[in-house]
């Protein structure tokens, strides 16, 4: 099999991740997918969010990766910080899911632009992996992001949300 790229893309909160999700339920061809996918965690009370909770799509298992209080070793990144330890095992769920005939990245964004995040992650299975890749990027950085990864070099759908 060869290397397929799918990117969905979108404004911020117009539904990417769930449009994601259900490719990923409909395409029969995808086998089970794994990689991981970014849950917004909103503010109690309002439409506000909070954060990120990063889910294993092989596990299921979730854990925040961006939440509005500082930790130690957190990070900031735009109005919340990034907690270190949770995206090296978001990668690692990620790099693991090589054999998998669909992995999901959800979601590239500035972090990403800095060649930080994902960046390598997804640099490297643009080189090795070979399956279905969906990528999810935000449609204010995705010409940016195409530019970065070198898109333009491998065979690709963009699915704007």
């Amino acid at each position: 099999m060869s290397l397929e790229i799918y990117i969905i893309t979108g404004d911020i909160n117009c539904g990417k991740t769930t449009a994601l999700i259900d490719l990923l339920s409909s395409d029969s061809r995808s086998g089970k997918a794994e990689g991981v996918i970014a849950h917004g965690v909103m503010e109690e009370g309002t439409r506000r969010k909070s954060g990120y909770r990063i889910e294993s799509l092989r596990t299921g298992e979730q854990r925040t990766l961006l939440g509005s209080r500082p930790q130690p070793g957190s990070i900031p990144t735009g109005r919340f910080f990034m907690y270190p330890e949770v995206l090296q095992w978001a990668q690692e769920q990620i790099s693991c899911a090589r054999a998998a005939p669909t992995i999901a990245v959800d979601e590239l964004g500035p972090l990403e632009l800095k060649r930080q995040g994902y960046y390598q992650t997804v640099r490297d299975l643009l080189e090795h992996y070979q399956g279905r890749l969906y990528l999810v990027i935000r449609g204010t950085i995705i010409d940016d992001m195409l530019e970065i990864l070198e898109i333009d070099r491998y065979k690709c759908t963009i699915i704007r949300i």
